[in-house]
């Protein structure tokens, strides 16, 4: 990925509605968002992904499930000022294969 931009729309312990556009390395943008209850269910996300996504608001978890098979497991982190959101992500593939994840966004507004 060369950047991303992830706007949190809605975040209680509710409800969780964001967008995210992301370039990846060959200059191809994808768009996707996703609104739902921040209870875990899975429920489908829109744009040009056709995942599962899942939020628990309660343990700052985020599930992600790919058609391929793969599933993401997000942990959400805020820095003590606020102004630094991170995620560690770890994904394992169909057939067990793990990678990890860490991203860091800067909050702007």
């Amino acid at each position: 990925m060369t950047s991303e931009v992830f706007v949190t729309l809605v975040d209680t312990s509710k409800w969780m509605t964001f967008s995210d556009e992301l370039i990846d390395a060959d200059g191809k943008v994808w768009k996707a968002s996703w609104s739902g209850p921040a209870d875990g269910t899975m429920h489908p996300m829109t744009g040009n992904s056709s995942e599962q996504l899942g939020d628990n608001a309660v343990k700052d978890v985020e599930v992600i499930s790919s058609p391929n098979g793969s599933i993401q497991t997000c942990r959400f982190f805020l820095s003590a000022e606020k102004v630094k959101f991170s995620e560690k992500c770890i994904t394992v593939t169909k057939s067990g294969k793990k990678s990890t994840q860490f991203l860091v966004y800067d909050r702007i507004k």
